[in-house]
């Protein structure tokens, strides 16, 4: 049961940085050159074991008139997909840990 803890807290560390990462893009909106990046998706090697890889720089369909490649469209969804996921990830883990008290009191 601790492998489904460990995944949850390992998938939110994910998030954070993902979501910081989204913030730089957009904090760096306006500066010329600026390439915006963003986190690997977050993987499972295998049962208990998960993986995060190092940012990469998004793909940028075009250069914008600032001489970047920051879309605020594509970076406001991706923090709503962050907010989304980490909501979701919450309510699960909250719900194995409701699982976990309930085996342990009866």
């Amino acid at each position: 049961m601790s492998e489904i803890f460990d995944i949850a807290s390992q998938y939110a560390r994910h998030l954070a940085t993902r979501q910081g990462l989204i913030a730089n893009n957009i904090a760096n909106a306006n500066t010329p050159g600026f390439t915006p990046q963003d986190a690997m998706p977050f993987s499972i090697d295998n049962i208990g074991s998960a993986k995060m890889e190092n940012s990469v720089d998004r793909p940028q369909a075009e250069t914008l008139h600032s001489g970047n490649g920051v879309d605020l469209d594509q970076e406001l969804h991706a923090a709503w997909e962050v907010t989304r996921n980490y909501t979701l990830n919450n309510a699960i883990t909250k719900a194995f840990h409701r699982i976990a008290l309930a085996t342990i009191k009866a």
